[in-house]
């Protein structure tokens, strides 16, 4: 009977021991658990699943507009023209439009500077007054106010 009790309160102090690191690892893991998941939330944030049902139709895309068919027309003047014409020499176009790039308002002030001597009073007219409205749209609202 002796040697029953004290193998049976053996077995208990380790079970105890055992229980006890149990706990001890369950509450351990719980934390983490509980930090891995406040840290996946800060990080990821919430997760939106995307459904695909079909893949999507490919678009038709028109290989030949105009913008398409003139990309790298002037690209071979340098090499077969000893570099000597510059493309905005063979645009035709008018000449306070050719090589220049920038919104209406400073269109028009180059327009009105090369030609605005030579215009009809009624086309000079509507210009200076459509400057004057741009100027004052610019100034209210504008990306460098």
């Amino acid at each position: 009977m002796c040697i029953i009790s004290i193998s049976y309160r053996r077995k208990e102090s380790e079970m105890s021991v055992l229980g006890g690191l149990l706990r001890a690892g369950a509450s351990f893991c719980q934390s983490a658990g509980t930090l891995l998941q406040t840290a996946r939330t800060i990080s990821t944030g919430t997760c939106c699943r995307i459904r695909m049902h079909a893949i999507p139709e490919l678009k038709k895309v028109d290989r030949w507009t105009e913008k398409r068919s003139m990309f790298g027309v002037y690209d071979n003047i340098g090499i077969l023209g000893d570099f000597k014409a510059h493309p905005k020499d063979l645009i035709l176009a008018p000449c306070w439009l050719k090589a220049f790039k920038g919104n209406e308002l400073e269109r028009l002030i180059r327009k009105k500077k090369m030609v605005g001597d030579r215009m009809m009073a009624v086309d000079r007219h509507n210009m200076e007054k459509r400057i004057r409205f741009l100027y004052r749209h610019f100034n209210r609202i504008g990306k460098h106010r």
